[in-house]
């Protein structure tokens, strides 16, 4: 059993499996045993008992010739299935940053439900995909959903979903054309749709949402013509499909990085199907550490050194079956109403390599900035360089060797990688004739999961906020005998705050498509979160005021989507021309 214990009076929350109120629910595989949990707090009023069924199937385990296959539905078991307890976390690299339990498998495909007392029909259903960049991370001990159940009378689903190699791996052919992971995803959302109702969930009030990898697999299922019907509405937490680095086009390359994983596994074959059959049958560990970039088991393995991400997402012919920038510029869409942000200091998370430890001085002099400022843009042309540090570098302070350059290099890699996607995105929602609202969370935490504390809204950092972990003050979680403790804290009120209204924002969105109404009955507030429309540029700044903006960095965005791509094409128009012009002088008699 999980149980998760609170120090200090202030917060309270207990898992209980009283024998006289053990929850029981039958769904289409048979009958699920739950749990009880009650949480209470001197912040709020109004909490309700919330039952937990947890580590429930909703596939096969994807072991043997379902390894690098679509998952199969789960089938029906015999007499009561015990969802007292998480499942394992699925196959994937160890990160301190990530606190994922130790025990792994790939029999993972287990999902969680948490439904507030007393159960009512046609509640308003959440469904998180959780992130770690496709290749870490589980819907398990880092989102537990008691707090934000209780609190908001809805009902939230959990799950995990196959990672990594095992999740994305494609030959580049029909063989093996990966994006199991987003497979996986739609299972899970199929099983949403055919069990919710037991619960006393909508299945037509479906919300998916979901933070970093999260927010990208959710703008794939916005884009995917598999999708089509598993949900209503979509939350975009700091992420999109068009993300730098999260697709794959050329299936050559796929293929290379493939049989470099066979090289890794033992299984140097000469095709792709020979490759696949003897994959399947190595031993998981050979998957772990191929998934992480950092480690650089694929560039050995593969000579390639412009690996980004490893296994990313590809174009199957089946999930996805174009580009995710052609299909954002198409404008056809699932889903109904969209919500969409990001954090103020986004890239800060790509820089921590420079700074040991907590005590270490924020500060990037010039020398190191023009070492590294490019690394994370995969581009190669000078001339655009450049340009992007123009956009950035304080010019003012341009010549002094020991300018702090750490915020022009943050903000460069945040605006390139989520700010502006995002923006590109909201655009195209709102182009398409769909209700959007578009934010940026600006309120710095008193406690982050990140090893050091920078005094601004970093990545991820909004996971505790939506999820009303700002109430605890300390949080441990059992697996298996094996106590860990994710955070202690002293309760921040501004954060408590914050988080309230955040929750209230996320949960009245998927009752309504409105984050200012909870109900259909309420009048409209639209003045509270403005619309977000073109041109006007409405956003939500999520801090203590909650204050409304427009424009988000408007300037920086036109660079990025519109003028960049015009000066990258020219430049390969110039490189071809060259080399057209010295190919003619070579030919010449």
């Amino acid at each position: 059993m999980v149980t998760v214990y609170i120090s200090a009076l202030l917060v309270i929350l207990l898992v209980s499996a009283c024998n006289a109120d053990i929850p029981t629910i039958k769904i289409s595989t048979g009958t699920l045993i739950g749990t009880v949990e009650e949480f209470s707090s001197e912040f709020v009023d109004g909490t309700r008992p919330v039952h937990a069924y947890r580590g429930i199937p909703y596939a096969e385990p994807p072991v043997g010739d379902l390894r690098f296959a679509p998952p199969k539905p789960k089938t029906p078991w015999q007499g009561e299935y015990d969802a007292t307890d998480f499942r394992t976390a699925c196959i994937q690299p160890d990160s301190p940053l990530v606190p994922v339990d130790k025990i792994q498998d790939e029999d993972c495909l287990h999902l969680n439900v948490y439904v507030p007392q007393p159960q009512d029909d046609n509640t308003a259903v959440m469904v998180l995909i959780h992130g770690g960049g496709l290749m870490l991370g589980s819907g398990t001990r880092m989102y537990d959903a008691t707090i934000l159940s209780s609190l908001n009378d809805v009902i939230v689903v959990t799950f995990n979903y196959r990672l990594g190699a095992l999740g994305f791996l494609s030959t580049g052919d029909d063989v093996a054309p990966g994006n199991y992971g987003f497979l996986d995803q739609v299972e899970a959302l199929r099983w949403v749709q055919q069990n919710i109702a037991a619960f006393g969930g909508n299945p037509n009030e479906v919300t998916i949402f979901g933070e970093s990898a999260g927010a990208i697999s959710i703008h794939y299922h916005v884009l995917s013509p598999l999708s089509k019907g598993l949900f209503k509405r979509a939350i975009l937490q700091s992420g999109t499909a068009t993300m730098i680095g999260f697709f794959q086009s050329d299936a050559s390359k796929t293929n290379k990085i493939a049989h470099g994983q066979g090289k890794i596994a033992g299984c140097e074959k000469d095709n792709s199907k020979e490759l696949i059959e003897c994959l399947r049958t190595a031993p998981a560990d050979k998957f772990r550490n191929s998934s992480d970039p950092e480690s650089g088991v694929i560039a050995n393995a593969t000579g390639l050194e412009d690996i980004f991400v490893p296994f990313p997402p590809t174009m199957d012919g089946v999930f996805l079956t174009e580009d995710p920038k052609d299909a954002v510029r198409g404008n056809v869409f699932n889903g109904e109403e969209f919500m969409i942000g990001t954090m103020a200091d986004e890239g800060f998370m790509m820089y921590f390599m420079l700074f040991p430890d907590e005590h270490s001085e924020l500060t990037v002099n010039k020398t190191v900035y023009d070492e590294i400022y490019a690394m994370y843009f995969l581009d190669k042309n000078q001339a655009v360089l450049d340009v992007i540090k123009l956009i950035y570098v304080d010019w003012d302070h341009a010549d002094e060797e020991n300018a702090n350059y750490l915020s022009a290099m943050s903000q460069m890699a945040g605006d390139a990688f989520f700010v502006c996607p995002s923006d590109e995105a909201a655009r195209a929602f709102y182009g398409a004739g769909f209700d959007t609202y578009l934010y940026q969370m600006t309120h710095a935490s008193a406690t982050t999961f990140w090893p050091i504390k920078t005094g601004t809204a970093l990545h991820g950092d909004d996971v505790q906020f939506v999820f009303g972990y700002t109430l605890l003050s300390e949080m441990q979680l059992v697996l298996g005998g094996d106590e860990k403790t994710l955070f202690k804290q002293t309760p921040n009120k501004d954060d408590i705050n914050v988080s309230l209204k955040i929750m209230k924002y996320w949960t009245n969105f998927a009752k309504t498509g409105n984050p200012n109404r909870s109900s259909a009955s309420d009048e409209d507030n639209n003045d509270d979160w403005p619309l977000f429309t073109v041109p006007g540029l409405a956003y939500k700044q999520l801090s203590l005021s909650m204050e409304n903006s427009n424009a988000l960095k408007a300037r920086e965005c036109a660079f990025w989507n519109e003028f960049l791509p015009k000066l990258q094409q020219s430049g390969e128009t110039c490189e071809s021309k060259e080399e057209s012009k010295y190919s003619d002088e070579a030919n010449k008699p």
